[in-house]
């Protein structure tokens, strides 16, 4: 067998090569995360207990739930927090500052209902074809909310528009639309290329997830052993 690289066809053993040398590139890496990760898991341990969230803090997370959605595993919507802030927010405060101190996530917030949604024009006999939409516990939403206010993330890029607070992916067809109809008005090629990933989430390394946020300068005692 032979491989094509860039016009020249190279023999088997060269393709050999390569694949080895990737493979020892990415386990490289995930082996330097693994270790910077456990010499922050030994600063953890020295390191003073964090900043404690406040019952502000926690209504102010409350009042981003999003309204009008199904009720969790347990029946609780957001409407039912909203309603309630000033009776709950001192039991979910002593909760959440539970959780930072203790470092450990209750495992019913890893819980949901999952219902199985047929993408578009797909083959509804193939499991593949279907995306789980999955409800999560509100008070978990709720601590996700209050959570993120603290690592106060920024985005590193202007061009970002998924997940992204205030934009949309639809805004992004506006500069593809624009560039496309500028390079008309000259001679020079217009070239567009489009990447899908599948199931990007579903195969990521959460070793190197937590390495990235150590990269951002997050609270080593925000991101123990979550």
């Amino acid at each position: 067998m032979f491989l094509k690289n860039k016009g020249k066809v190279l023999p088997n053993t060269m393709k050999i090569l390569v694949y080895q040398k990737r493979i020892y590139m990415k386990n490289g890496y995930l082996n330097l995360c693994k270790i910077r990760q456990q010499l922050y898991e030994q600063a953890i341990d020295k390191a003073e207990d964090p900043e404690q969230f406040t019952e502000s803090e926690v209504m102010k997370a409350i009042g981003k739930l999003n309204t009008k959605k199904s009720a969790d595993e347990s029946g609780i919507t957001a409407e039912h927090l909203q309603n309630s802030k000033s009776t709950v927010s001192p039991v979910l405060t002593s909760i959440f500052n539970n959780i930072i101190l203790k470092r450990t996530v209750p495992v019913s917030f890893k819980f949901g209902i999952l219902t199985p949604v047929l993408k578009k024009q797909k083959d509804p006999t193939v499991m593949g074809n279907y995306r789980g939409i999955t409800v999560t516990p509100t008070i978990g939403k709720t601590f996700e909310y209050a959570f993120l206010e603290k690592l106060n993330l920024k985005s590193e890029t202007l061009l970002q528009f998924g997940f992204t607070e205030g934009l949309s992916p639809i805004m992004s067809s506006l500069l593809i639309s624009e560039s496309r109809y500028e390079i008309k008005k000259s001679t020079e090629n217009f070239f567009i290329s489009v990447l899908d990933v599948q199931s990007a989430f579903d195969v990521v390394q959460h070793i190197i997830l937590m390495d990235k946020a150590i990269d951002q300068n997050i609270c080593i005692q925000l991101i123990g052993k979550y």
